[in-house]
């Protein structure tokens, strides 16, 4: 990158050799920055496409802490499907009501409806989806998604259309 900049300033031409760019927080901060350009160009395609479903999962970390991963399925304009790993949020909790607030919180960090949620994806946990104050009821209340009816799959579903594949 500083090789293409530096063709047009001559203090980056200057510099460029005694710069390295090694240190840890450069490093870290060069990823968060490619980090978020791949993000928003997600973001984008996800509002292209304007419905789209959510498929989240809990785990614990290595250093024992709750997170959930959030992944994105929509289709382009050919009806292509894609599912897009949009990143990891630490859980302060595991409830139901706490996992549904986190994705909330999420979808609004990335400028996303929650009206454009069509489906929904879960594991067998009944935080997701049980019966009352799951993540699942939660979402149905307030995205078309389960109006009428319910539009929500167990992720070990995906694992059986990919093994068959």
């Amino acid at each position: 990158m500083l090789q293409f900049r530096s063709i047009d300033n001559e203090l980056i031409k200057k510099k460029k050799n005694e710069v390295q760019f090694t240190d840890h927080k450069i490093q870290n901060e060069l990823i968060e920055l490619m980090n978020k350009q791949v993000l928003n160009h997600i973001v984008e395609q996800i509002k292209k496409a304007n419905y789209f479903a959510v498929m989240i999962d809990e785990t614990t970390d290595i250093a024992k802490h709750e997170q959930v991963s959030l992944v994105i399925r929509y289709t382009d304009e050919q009806f292509n499907v894609h599912e897009r790993f949009v990143g990891f949020k630490r859980a302060t909790s595991m409830t139901g009501e706490a996992l549904f607030n986190l994705l909330l919180d999420w979808l609004k960090e990335l400028n996303l409806d929650v009206k454009n949620i069509v489906g929904q994806s879960y594991d067998g946990a009944s935080a997701m989806r049980g019966e009352y104050k799951d993540v699942a009821t939660r979402l149905k209340e307030v995205a078309p998604c389960g109006e009428k009816k319910e539009h929500y799959f167990y992720l070990y579903t995906r694992f059986i259309s990919f093994s068959s594949a």
